[in-house]
């Protein structure tokens, strides 16, 4: 199936409400983003520092007497191999470098610790851009159930082992999904992989390779459950702005998320490299607000406000009129965080508001 080009390079042109307007701001405003479109590769010198880091981490890992004091070290590992995953999505968007063997190359050795091949990730990942929270969205948790009591109990299960599923998610959904070039990209890659896990048993020895991979893996299965949830469980999902969620944090957070915390950005730039989607976040912000985006504080306020979501009552808001022409009907609450509502006005509560 042909991909649709705004997935991977440039601004999406779908009617967001809130960001149409010819005045001159406006359109100096479209020229920044423009400009932040541009790739720098020098950036990809971030994947050999996160290598540089497991290894370093690794080490002395390595040197702690006893389990408890190796708990930190297992911690940023995970961190890490998280952190390369999000590059290896950097590279399938054509951003880590200008050409495509290297972005798929880099992309590939960035997510193979984490079990993803990239070619996989990329057939899937560029259907849930195009079709982001449709029924052909093939990460969409409601397209499994339209009961909220099923739903409830799938979006706990991804919680706690949601990552152990997705790795077979992936590859199935790639081959089911790809075109005859993409299927031989993936079998290569997942053969390729095999081989690398297979070498590494034979060359380390399984105590050490326990602690530091097998064991960090855990951590970063948890923090890729949680990201997966933030981005856009329990949004309205009637409108692109309204369909995806940003996260504030702090630098630490920023850094080893390669900025993907600002995943509503993505979703409406996704030709913006990682290194400039924080300052897209406050180019749009304004906008945002008015739209009604769903933009929160931090990732602990979103958990509490999903973990209270969780345990309310929902019903169908569209039982009797049907949903909104061309959009889904989503039957969740609406979660719409603490910096989205128009005029700044601060708020955390989760809310029961359908789509409209």
């Amino acid at each position: 199936m042909k991909q649709d080009a705004s997935v991977t390079s440039s601004p999406s042109a779908a009617p967001y409400r809130a960001f149409h307007s010819r005045s001159e701001e406006a359109r100096e405003r479209k020229e920044k983003i423009r400009e932040l479109h541009k790739t720098k590769p020098i950036y990809a010198g971030i994947a050999p520092v996160f290598f540089v880091i497991w290894a370093a981490s690794a080490y002395f890992t390595l040197q702690m007497p006893n389990v408890w004091l190796k708990l930190p070290g297992y911690f940023l590992i995970g961190v890490v191999l998280h952190s390369l995953g999000i590059l290896m999505h950097e590279g399938l968007h054509g951003k880590l470098f200008k050409s495509k063997k290297p972005n798929r190359w880099v992309g590939f050795l960035c997510g193979a610790p984490a079990l993803v091949g990239i070619s996989a990730y990329k057939t899937v990942h560029l259907y849930h851009h195009r079709f982001e929270r449709g029924i052909e969205d093939p990460d969409e948790f409601e397209n499994i159930s339209r009961r909220p009591f099923v739903l409830k109990l799938v979006l706990l299960g991804w919680f706690f082992v949601g990552a152990y599923f997705y790795i077979f998610h992936v590859p199935i959904n790639g081959l089911r999904l790809g075109n005859r070039l993409e299927r031989r990209r993936i079998i290569e890659e997942y053969l390729l992989m095999i081989a690398l896990i297979f070498l590494a048993f034979q060359i380390v020895p399984i105590q050490i390779l326990a602690q530091v991979w097998l064991i960090p893996i855990l951590f970063t299965a948890q923090l890729a459950q949680v990201r997966g949830l933030a981005e856009h469980v329990f949004t309205a999902g009637d409108d692109p702005v309204r369909a995806t969620r940003t996260v504030h944090s702090n630098f630490l957070v920023r850094f080893f998320m390669c900025n993907m915390n600002y995943h509503l950005e993505h979703h409406l730039y996704p030709g913006v490299p990682w290194y400039n989607c924080r300052r897209l976040h406050f180019l749009l912000l304004d906008d945002i607000k008015k739209a009604g985006g769903s933009v929160y504080n931090s990732y602990l306020v979103y958990l509490w406000d999903m973990g209270k979501a969780l345990f309310s009552k929902v019903t169908n808001p569209y039982a009797e009129t049907g949903p909104p022409a061309g959009y889904y009907t989503h039957y969740m609450p609406v979660l719409s965080g603490s910096g989205a509502q128009p005029n700044g006005a601060a708020s955390s509560k989760s809310t029961q508001t359908p789509a409209k």
